[in-house]
This record gives structure tokens, C-alpha cells and sequence, in this order.
């Protein structure tokens, strides 16, 4: 049944925020879990929390080789995905941490979670990049530096836009593209009679 009465229907919009687009000062982690996807991978998530209350979230998910990908490619994406966990780490942790080692991906994640429990993160307030994705999400970037202490004077931050590297604009739809989406199909003269 179709209810429009219904006082729970919220036609004003909903309160979801996006997370800021660029340079965001004092975010917190709310928490870094480890999940298994609904094709049972396993990933670590790492949640940040900007001032007004919006979330991005960091999913890192095991680096295996795709088809055709010669075994230097997939090598060059463990080494960048390495970088980007020991990055976030780094800041997390107490100086002088040992960071985790694993004989596995589950491992890891399993060890990376048990290492950040929420007691350690209260408190603690970072300055984060982000940038659009390929699809046009606010997410942190692929590469490092993306995140430091709000301890880092900000003239001193090594956090920078570059427009050569960060994308900060969404990609539109081509006008033929939109035209063709929303335009009637022309009449054709070929009629039956």
C-alpha cells in the first residue's frame, strides 16, 4: 500500500552528510575494523569523522593479480597498499610502535584491528586529504601523504593539492550522452498503413 500520510516519509531530504572535498582539519578516527565482503574477502576499514559529523571510510582489501597482469603490476599495488596502511599507522600508533607483520591477509587484518582499539584513537585529531575517485566519491587518495597530526603546523603540512595528480572536479555526463538519456525516440514515416 501507498501511503503518502505517512509521517515518517522525509521529503525535506535527509540529514547524510559528504564528507569535505580537499584538506580537512581536525578529523578523528571513530574506529579501523575488520570485515569480510558478501564474496568472503577480507578487508581492514578505517573510519574518519570530519568536525561536521561526515564519514569517508579507507577500505583496503587483499591485493591479488588480475587477469593478464604481469606479476610486476600486481608486485607495485601490495607496495603501494603497504605504504598506505603503514601510513595511516604511523599516526595512529604511539612513536616507536612495532607495526604488525602476518603470514596471511586475515592475519593482518585480524592484527591491524587488535592494535587500534578505540582507546588509543580518543583524543587524537588529524588533517586528511581527499580527492574525487574514479567514480566520483570523496575518498582519500591511492598515494601518500593523505593524513598527519593536527601537531603539524599547518605551514609545515606535506599535505597539498596537486591538479596534475588530485582530482577535484566530478566528471560529467557528455551532452549526447544526457540528450540521448532523456530524449523521446523520434517517430518513424515507415507506418504499417
Amino acid at each position: 500500500m501507498f501511503n503518502l500520510n505517512d509521517p515518517s516519509i522525509n521529503s525535506e531530504g535527509s540529514d547524510v552528510s559528504i564528507f569535505p572535498l580537499g584538506i580537512s582539519e581536525n578529523v578523528t578516527v571513530e574506529s579501523v575494523t575488520t570485515d569480510t565482503s558478501e564474496n568472503g574477502n577480507q578487508y581492514i576499514k578505517f573510519i574518519f569523522v570530519a568536525e561536521d559529523g561526515s564519514k569517508v571510510n579507507m577500505f583496503e582489501f587483499e591485493v591479488t593479480p588480475k587477469d593478464g597482469e604481469e606479476q610486476s603490476a600486481t608486485l607495485k599495488r601490495m607496495d603501494s597498499q603497504k605504504k598506505r596502511i603503514v601510513h595511516v599507522l604511523n599516526k595512529l600508533l604511539p612513536e616507536g610502535s612495532q607495526l604488525p607483520a602476518a603470514q596471511n591477509w586475515v592475519e593482518l587484518c585480524n592484527k591491524i584491528a587488535a592494535v587500534c582499539p578505540a582507546a588509543i584513537l580518543q583524543g587524537k585529531t588529524f588533517r586528511i586529504k581527499t580527492v574525487y575517485s574514479y567514480n566520483n566519491y570523496v575518498s582519500i587518495p591511492k598515494y601518500v601523504p593523505f593524513l598527519e597530526s593536527m601537531a603539524v603546523a599547518k605551514e609545515d603540512s606535506r599535505l597539498k593539492i596537486d591538479p596534475k595528480f588530485d582530482k577535484m572536479v566530478k566528471d560529467e555526463a557528455s551532452t549526447e550522452a544526457e540528450i540521448a538519456t532523456y530524449a523521446a525516440p523520434e517517430p518513424k514515416d515507415d507506418f504499417p498503413f
